[in-house]
C-alpha cells in the first residue's frame, strides 16, 4: 500500500508538459478518427413509414409457444415428481427409486428437447 501511495504523492512530478505548438492539422486528423468511434449515427426516419398488408399465407409460426407451454409443463412436471421424491425417498423401495429417477431422467430429456428448439423448421412441433 505504501508504494501505492508514494506514487501518488510524486505523479506531480511527472507530467509531461509538451512545449510543441498546436497544428490544426493534426487535430483534423485526431477529430477523423476520434468523432466516427464515440459518435453515433444520426439517420434520417420518414415521417410516414411504409406499411403493407400481410399476405393470409404469412402466419404466425406457433410451433414455439407451443413447445414453450409444454416445456413448462414438463418443469411443473418435474417440479411435482422431485418433491414427492424428496419428501417419500427414504421410505420407497429400489424399484421405486429406479422408477422416479428414470421418470426425471425422461422428463429433463424431453425438457432440453423442447429448450434448445431453435426454429429450423418453423411448424416443427414437439411431441407431448
Amino acid at each position: 500500500m505504501v508504494h501505492w501511495v508514494a506514487l501518488w504523492a510524486t505523479a506531480l512530478d511527472e507530467v509531461v508538459q509538451e512545449a510543441r505548438p498546436h497544428d490544426a492539422d493534426a487535430f483534423v486528423a485526431y477529430l477523423s478518427w476520434f468523432l466516427p468511434r464515440t459518435r453515433t449515427q444520426v439517420q434520417h426516419v420518414p415521417a410516414k413509414p411504409p406499411t403493407e398488408t400481410a399476405p393470409v399465407t404469412q402466419t404466425y409460426p406457433r410451433a414455439r409457444d407451443v413447445n414453450y407451454d409444454r416445456t413448462i409443463d414438463l418443469i411443473a412436471d418435474l417440479d411435482r415428481q422431485l418433491m414427492y421424491g424428496i419428501d417419500n425417498f427414504p421410505v420407497m423401495n429400489l424399484v421405486q427409486q429406479r422408477s422416479l429417477l428414470t421418470r426425471v431422467k425422461d422428463g429433463c430429456r424431453r425438457f432440453l428437447s423442447g429448450v434448445t428448439y431453435r426454429g429450423r423448421h418453423e411448424d416443427v412441433v414437439h411431441p407431448p
